[in-house]
Formats: C-alpha cells, sequence, structure tokens
C-alpha cells in the first residue's frame, strides 16, 4: 500500500519553499548537479504520491488508466 500524505496542502506548499531553496542555490553556484538531480527526484516520487491519492484528486475514481 503506498503511503498517504496526510496534509496534502502543506505537501504543496512544502514543495514550493524547497523549489526556491534549490533555484537560489543553484544561482549561488553551492549545489552540485548530482545534488540537484536527488532533490528533484525525491519531490517527484512525493508529488506523484498526491496525484495518485484518490482522497488528493477526485478524478483518478474515473481514470481507467488509474494504477
Amino acid at each position: 500500500m503506498a503511503t498517504r500524505i496526510k496534509n496534502p496542502s502543506a505537501e504543496l506548499f512544502s514543495h514550493i519553499l524547497r523549489l526556491e531553496d534549490l533555484t537560489q542555490e543553484i544561482k549561488d553556484g553551492t549545489i552540485t548537479n548530482n545534488e540537484i538531480v536527488t532533490r528533484l527526484d525525491w519531490m517527484h516520487k512525493r508529488l506523484c504520491l498526491l496525484i495518485e491519492d484518490p482522497t488528493v484528486n477526485p478524478n483518478l475514481k474515473e481514470n481507467p488508466h488509474a494504477s
């Protein structure tokens, strides 16, 4: 069973803040390419959990291709 995110709104807000931080680190040149990839991969996985959660995305109930 997939992990459920308890507070989707907070999760989305948190991702916005993380992207702002990541953007600043890229501009400052204080982050390696590997760190960028690792962070983006983690954020992608967390956002997929949100998208695949029918309590967050009610359209999934109508989507025959949803897993």
